[in-house]
């Protein structure tokens, strides 16, 4: 979670709702506990997509960006940088940019508008070519 300098809370959602989990939620704590253990056995199936929602101070729901027509899922991370948003992944090597002008919210990105990936290891290798500069 992030606080914006226009005064909303960003938060990243990694995936989708699960309504069997929801349902486990509330079943007795063995059969939660027994659940647990055995599933490092099941195939886990993940709904991939792109998911950040900003709240007021008040806690109302301001924006929901979502969307599934990136190759980029998982978010932990977001930040708001004027018009931008960056969302950052715990499965991805990269940053996907939204421009918040273009997006639609509740329904991710514009139509004909095509996602900005910033490659991590670029974003690293400048970063430590001007700290190198500005330090000698």
């Amino acid at each position: 979670m992030t606080l914006s300098s226009e005064g909303l809370l960003w938060v990243a959602m990694t995936t989708m709702r699960n309504p069997l989990l929801d349902k486990l939620g509330t079943s007795p704590a063995w059969l939660r506990k027994l659940l647990w253990r055995i599933s490092d056995f099941v195939p886990k199936t993940v709904h991939k997509c792109a998911w950040a929602m900003a709240f007021d101070m008040n806690g109302q729901l301001v924006h929901d960006i979502y969307t599934e027509k990136v190759d980029f899922h998982m978010c932990t991370g977001v930040t708001q940088l004027g018009n931008k948003l960056y969302l950052s992944s715990i499965e991805e090597d990269s940053l996907l940019e939204i421009n918040l002008e273009k997006a639609d919210s509740f329904c991710g990105l514009a139509q004909g508008q095509v996602p900005h990936y910033i490659d991590l290891g670029s974003l690293i290798y400048c970063h430590l070519s001007l700290w190198a500069l500005c330090n000698n």
